[in-house]
């Protein structure tokens, strides 16, 4: 994971409707010096989850596709609209940019659209907090 996706976990992990989902895959956060810097330590279980999240710092793994997921679902569950989408807009000649948005009123969740689609997915979870 590149240190722009570590800064959006860390960002994501910190917000109030932050919670771990089963599927999520987790990364051990140690000093990027450490041998074991975001080594995986597997998905969140189904089923009593026993990680003591106090004591080993995990992050998300923001390049699992299932992962990416739940951040969608917990956008949906922090603004109660189980149909919320980020969308992708052509900017043409300045490349794609990434908003979600509500489904009423198609109402976009940040002032601003973003460079990639997890960038849209954070800020939406922040600004909700």
């Amino acid at each position: 994971m590149t240190n722009e996706l570590t800064n959006l976990a860390r960002r994501a992990v910190a917000c109030k409707g932050w919670r771990w989902m089963p599927g999520m895959m987790r990364l051990r956060d140690t000093p990027p010096n450490m041998r074991d810097f975001l080594k995986r330590e597997g998905r969140v279980p189904d089923s009593e989850d026993n990680w003591l999240y106090q004591d080993w710092r995990v992050l998300p793994d923001l390049t699992d596709p299932a992962t990416v997921g739940c951040l969608l679902m917990l956008v949906r569950e922090v603004w109660k609209d189980r149909c919320a989408c980020v969308l992708s807009i052509d900017y043409g000649p300045a490349g794609e940019k990434w908003v979600v948005r509500l489904t009423v009123n198609g109402r976009s969740l940040t002032e601003r659209h973003w460079d990639t689609e997890i960038e849209a997915l954070v800020a939406a979870l922040e600004v909700a907090s």
